[in-house]
């Protein structure tokens, strides 16, 4: 669960560095020499990055659904331990 989440940390890590916002030109913006635009590959890899993250994000919903039956089955059967032992 823990190497999910690391995967997922680097994954929106990625998508915010490929991130790119859409740069109106105005009067405030003076250099737009330094503006990447980006290319049809990378555009293609943000969204399957993007893609990839949401797929990640179902798998670890249905692993936290997974968990929270097992918790409360777990919680269910504690009482019952505790009563054997006290007979």
């Amino acid at each position: 669960m823990l190497r999910l989440r690391y995967q997922n940390f680097i994954l929106i890590e990625k998508l915010l560095s490929f991130a790119v916002l859409k740069k109106v030109k105005t009067r405030e913006v003076e250099n737009m020499e330094d503006t990447k635009i980006p290319t049809q590959r990378r555009l293609r890899n943000i969204r399957l990055n993007i893609y990839e993250l949401k797929r990640r994000m179902i798998y670890l919903e249905a692993a936290v659904e997974e968990n929270r039956k097992l918790i409360e089955k777990i919680a269910k059967e504690i009482p019952n331990l505790t009563k054997r032992k006290e007979k």
